[in-house]
């Protein structure tokens, strides 16, 4: 993954989308 985004976005931004997704999944 090393994509011109990857570099803009800052690393807290993507522990929470995946956070948010571990949430999601374990909702489920």
């Amino acid at each position: 993954m090393s994509t011109g985004k990857d570099s803009s976005i800052p690393d807290i931004e993507v522990v929470k989308r995946y956070l948010l997704q571990l949430q999601k999944n374990i909702c489920d």
